[in-house]
């Protein structure tokens, strides 16, 4: 639970700056932080409550599919015939950045369930003095 704040807050910077655009192999040093925040988010849903698991675990599928057609989507265009200009590749961009926002939404709204059901399950976070 401890990490998972740091990570998000680098992926959003990240995500707002580019900063990734600026290093080569950039995935090499991009993988090891999408990882260590996927386990974060788990961990931390896993502590939290099986509703936020179940949101999260889908919030992860579709941004790892959002990932996977950034990273294949043009090849896959190439291969069905279609050019990096067209109607497919247009809805190619809709259907990965849809894809994106959704996860990060359910993400964002798994921990809030999350937070809630354990907040009303009773169980006291605050440690006995």
């Amino acid at each position: 639970m401890v990490a998972l704040p740091p990570l998000l807050s680098f992926l959003t910077i990240d995500r707002i700056l580019r900063l990734h655009d600026h290093i080569p192999s950039w995935l090499l040093f991009y993988l090891p932080v999408l990882a260590g925040t996927s386990v974060a988010i788990v961990a931390t849903a896993r502590r939290l409550s099986p509703r936020c698991l179940q949101l999260t675990a889908i919030a992860l599928v579709l941004l790892v599919g959002s990932f996977l057609i950034h990273e294949y989507g043009e090849w896959l265009l190439f291969h069905l015939g279609g050019s990096t200009t067209g109607w497919m590749y247009e809805a190619k961009a809709v259907v990965k950045h849809g894809l994106e926002v959704a996860g990060w939404f359910l993400i964002a709204l798994g921990l809030a369930v999350g937070l809630r059901e354990h907040d009303h399950s009773g169980v006291s976070t605050k440690p006995d003095l």
